[in-house]
């Protein structure tokens, strides 16, 4: 039984561009020789860090979207927490058909608006009755 699973691994900020594609590279090997599908590798490439994590205020982050049984999953999480040069990662169960039922029964419930849109008349009502420089008179 496979499910779909995304990964997101953050590398410390002083690995090359090169040599975090080496470990996402890596990474998708695991999930492959685990008889696992890799459906999409998004590298993000160097952000901000919404905290400090082990001294580092930046870090390349990348989105692994994968399906696989759930040990392929335990051992690419092994990996990541082996790997020195990865400081975060969050694996998350991804429910496809769950989300696009759900959403669709919203959408179900949602009321339509009654009559048509109202026109502007002029600029000032576009504006909130203020005029064009931003002031209130």
């Amino acid at each position: 039984m496979t499910t779909r699973y995304e990964t997101i691994v953050v590398g410390v900020p002083t690995l090359t561009e090169e040599e975090f594609e080496e470990i996402l590279t890596s990474l998708q090997s695991t999930i492959r020789e685990g008889k696992g599908t890799v459906l999409k590798c998004e590298p993000w490439g160097k952000r901000k860090l919404a905290y400090r994590v082990q001294k580092f205020d930046e870090g390349y982050y990348a989105l692994l979207f994968y399906e696989s049984p759930p040990a392929v999953v335990h051992e690419v999480e092994r990996r990541i927490r082996m790997n020195e040069r990865l400081v975060k990662f969050l694996t998350v169960k991804v429910d496809w058909e769950e989300r696009v039922a759900r959403a669709a029964e919203l959408k179900a419930q949602r009321k339509p608006r009654s009559g048509p849109p109202r026109p502007v008349d002029d600029m000032a009502d576009a504006f909130d009755g203020g005029d064009m420089e931003g002031g209130r008179a």
